[in-house]
């Protein structure tokens, strides 16, 4: 074991560990390993630095686990997406390990201060986002980068139609993970969120809401806030929010907000949820209803069950 640690310490690069190991099969041993956590502790309790000693131990399970950490870190500076960044970390899920956030730190300030700007803004975003994937799990991680991404108000047809194609093999984890967020965003009356899951939904379904320079901030809260009281309100609580705030069915914000239902529609009809087909079907009609009529005569016509699907209907 002595031996084998005398080896590692002598290395002075990843490929150098990696020769080792090659050199020493004891070094990829999971008892060495426990050897070198417990090393690890002991240096922490002197307060002495451990981030070294860390790297070489990840390295030596990467290896033992027949993947590469040190090539993954080299491969990350140019990994071109989110996406692509998600899929190295699913090849070496050593990269979410708290001492790759230390070691990265000191090479990024290194090329700052060496004048490699482009690099260290890099590396600064795949930390950031190695970060965010670490706290929320990669899979919901990375599903809500993507929400921000299809949802940027800026955001391009081309850079759409990428994301899209980027994005094809997630459609389905996307859709249940916009329809759990909506749900909790919908609870906490986090309207901007709402809206913000609606847009990015809509976008990934490939229905075109509106121009997206068109969209200002408030009109963006009021869609998402209309949407949401019909995806999730309860009729009473329904009607009165409406005749509380009028504004909700002023200009366009109905027709957005129809559009964003819609949605979820053909998401429910994918899933064959015929119930949840119907309800948002009927909400839909009563939104538009209440934009066309007000609210007292289309509430109206929905305790009559006029709004319900007639037998000659198509949902």
């Amino acid at each position: 074991m002595r031996e084998s640690f005398l080896r590692l310490t002598e290395s002075q690069s990843a490929e150098e560990v990696i020769v080792a190991c090659e050199a020493d099969p004891r070094m990829v041993d999971p008892a060495f390993e426990a050897y070198l956590i417990d090393f690890e502790d002991e240096l922490r309790a002197k307060g002495e630095d451990v981030d070294l000693v860390g790297a070489w131990r990840l390295v030596l399970r990467s290896v033992r686990e027949g993947r590469n950490l040190y090539a993954s870190l080299r491969e990350l500076p140019s990994t071109g997406s989110a996406r692509a960044v998600r899929d190295l970390v699913l090849a070496e899920p050593l990269l979410l390990d708290p001492v790759i956030d230390v070691l990265l730190l000191p090479v990024i300030r290194a090329a700052r201060q060496q004048g490699h700007q482009e690099l260290a803004g890099a590396l600064a975003a795949r930390r950031e986002l190695l970060a965010r994937f670490r706290a929320h799990g990669l899979v919901d991680g990375y599903l809500d980068v993507l929400v921000e991404q299809l949802a940027a108000v800026d955001v391009d047809a081309g850079r759409v139609a990428e994301l899209k194609r980027e994005n094809a093999d997630l459609a389905g984890d996307f859709s249940r993970y916009v329809q759990e967020q909506l749900r909790i965003a919908s609870n906490l009356g986090h309207h901007l969120r709402v809206q913000q899951l609606l847009m990015a939904a809509a976008t990934m379904a490939a229905r075109t809401v509106a121009p997206a320079e068109s969209v200002d901030p408030a009109s963006s809260e009021r869609v998402g806030r209309l949407a949401g009281l019909f995806l999730f309100g309860d009729p009473e609580v329904l009607r009165d929010a409406l005749l509380a705030a009028p504004e909700l069915l002023a200009d366009s914000t109905p027709v957005l907000a129809a559009a964003l239902l819609m949605t979820e529609i053909d998401r429910a009809a994918l899933d064959r949820d015929v119930v949840r087909v119907r309800e948002l079907w009927v909400a839909r009609k009563l939104l538009l209803r209440c934009a066309d009529t007000g609210v007292a005569v289309a509430f109206g016509e929905l305790e009559r069950g006029e709004l319900w699907p007639q037998p000659s209907e198509r949902i």
